[in-house]
């Protein structure tokens, strides 16, 4: 049974979801005829660049374009659908990244099409090209055959040389939003006659990290696992393996009232019971992003948490990414959550804050430095005599000076 992913993946410019920035100015390069002979899509995974890429070589081809868009019904729509189409070549750069492999290419795009106007190439992870690819795509990009067009994809833009990037027209692709990725989910659920409720909707929308592919395939796995087409909040959580609600909402109120003990015998139960630590940090911190920005979920979960201030959520957030990018690299899972959670809350023997003990051990150094400069301040003169303008008699007068080396007596 194919995926979800692969079932409802957009066939026209219409059915793309939060990149109409881009298919506009496509659909207009169509309509008008003013074409480019090389693009270059970047934006992060799941965003949608090599489907917009396929529909765009299929309008390309299209003999019945209407608008810009694919009729879906000529020929070389059909054979496109059907998988048939051979002038879209598609490329893997990540497996196909040596020179070797962009001479071949170039050797064969010299012959004319062989169904369609346009031969595509499609080049997706392209920043994964070895320098010496790159040199030699570069020579075919600055002088390809008219009935050639170049389709780059990348994830990591900042990786493809200048000189590329400089003959393609560019295109940046969005994250999907809340709203976004709310409207695919449930337009692929209405279709297939699938019920999630709401908050089970919104879990796999913030687990997606606005990535259109990963929600989708998060709904997939759920409902292949769980081989129900009528799921709870619950169930979605429990299939995502995402740690209890309840063991988060006792973490985040001991961290919110302060109470480190409470906060360690949670972690304790969480590790405990085999729970992903790294997976209930994340969970922990997009809670306490949330309650930060909505008050009312704040007050739901307790009023020491309403009442925090923007300072201490900062603060809490960050303390908390810190230990969560540290799990990765951690010979134990557990030690950066436990140390973060000290941090938030010290008790009365680490209570001093860095600033204070930084504070602490300057003044201390200056304590010092004055120690030895007054040790260092001698009376190297004991006596001066000074003739009193009244008599002839001198006065002794005692002279502090800092110890200084001895000037050498000069003989005549």
């Amino acid at each position: 049974m194919p995926s979800l992913y692969s079932t409802h993946r957009p066939k026209e410019f219409a059915q793309l979801i939060g990149q109409s920035h881009i298919t506009k100015l496509l659909k207009a390069e169509l309509s008008k005829g003013l074409l480019g002979h090389a693009y270059l899509f970047i934006g992060p995974r799941g965003t949608g660049k090599t489907t917009t890429a396929r529909i765009f070589a299929k309008a390309l081809n299209c003999t019945k374009l209407k608008n810009g868009e694919p009729c879906g019904e000529c020929d070389m729509c059909l054979a496109f659908e059907a998988g048939k189409f051979l002038d879209l070549i598609e490329i893997d750069a990540a497996s196909n990244r040596g020179i070797d492999e962009i001479r071949e290419l170039k050797e064969k795009m010299e012959y004319n099409p062989s169904m369609g106007k346009q031969k595509v190439y499609i080049i997706d992870e392209v920043h994964m090209l070895t320098k010496e690819a790159f040199n030699a795509l570069l020579k075919t990009l600055e002088e390809p055959p008219s009935f050639v067009t170049f389709i780059l994809a990348t994830t990591e833009p900042h990786k493809v040389p200048a000189t590329i990037m400089s003959r393609c027209e560019k295109y940046e692709f969005r994250l999907g939003g809340t709203k976004e990725l709310t409207l695919t989910l449930t337009s692929i659920m209405e279709t297939e006659k699938i019920k999630v409720d709401k908050k089970g909707v919104e879990l796999l929308v913030s687990h997606a990290g606005g990535s259109y592919r990963d929600a989708i395939s998060l709904l997939d796995t759920i409902v292949a696992a769980t081989g129900d087409t009528e799921l709870t909040f619950e169930e979605v959580r429990n299939a995502l393996g995402l740690p209890d609600i309840e063991l988060i909402h006792s973490y985040v109120m001991a961290i919110a009232e302060k109470n480190l003990s409470t906060a360690l015998a949670t972690l304790d139960e969480i590790f405990t019971r085999g729970t992903n630590t790294a997976q209930f940090t994340k969970s922990v911190i997009l809670l306490f992003r949330d309650t930060m920005l909505e008050k009312e979920k704040a007050e739901e979960i307790g009023q020491e948490l309403a009442v925090l201030s923007k300072a201490r959520f900062t603060e809490i957030i960050k303390t908390l990414l810190e230990a969560y990018s540290a799990q990765k690299y951690a010979f134990d899972q557990r030690l950066p959550l436990q140390l973060a959670t000290i941090h938030l809350i010290p008790d009365d023997d680490t209570a001093i804050s860095l600033p204070s003990v930084k504070k602490a051990e300057k003044k201390q150094n200056d304590t010092e430095v004055v120690k030895e400069a007054i040790t260092e301040i001698t009376v190297t003169e004991p006596t001066t005599s000074v003739v009193a303008e009244s008599a002839s008699e001198t006065v002794a007068t005692p002279k502090l000076k800092l110890k200084r080396k001895k000037k050498k007596a000069v003989t005549a």
